[in-house]
């Protein structure tokens, strides 16, 4: 019975594992350059240094991540770009929680943020 059980949950985890989303933080990052275009479906932040995974789930581009425009509440992505604003006139550093990938600029995938710190 037991067996069963484990076999199920790996077979399970197999099948469904390569669906799932890592998640990972990237942090102390500065801002190097803010990406808008008329075409893409986010705003792009280019990054200098940092410490973690700037690609926990293996997007094809990681030298940049996505705010992407999806959401159905859009305030959401003004406050998320509104402080990605004041933190790049600031040089503030940077924390993002990093979910996902999307196609931005260019048809690649990018990380997307789901998370965004500006640290004093």
């Amino acid at each position: 019975m037991i067996g069963n059980i484990v076999r199920m949950v790996l077979l399970s985890s197999l099948a469904f594992g390569s669906n799932a989303m890592a998640n990972g933080w990237y942090s102390d990052f500065k801002i190097a350059e803010i990406q808008y275009s008329r075409g893409a479906n986010g705003a792009h932040i280019v990054f200098s240094s940092g410490t973690g995974n700037p690609n926990p789930d293996n997007c094809v581009n990681s030298d940049r991540f996505l705010i992407p425009y999806t959401s159905s509440v859009p305030e959401r992505e003004k406050a998320m770009l509104s402080g990605l604003s004041m933190a790049f006139a600031a040089n503030k550093s940077v924390k993002v929680l990093l979910s996902g990938c999307q196609e931005g600029i260019g048809g690649k995938t990018y990380p997307v943020v789901h998370y965004l710190f500006v640290k004093q």
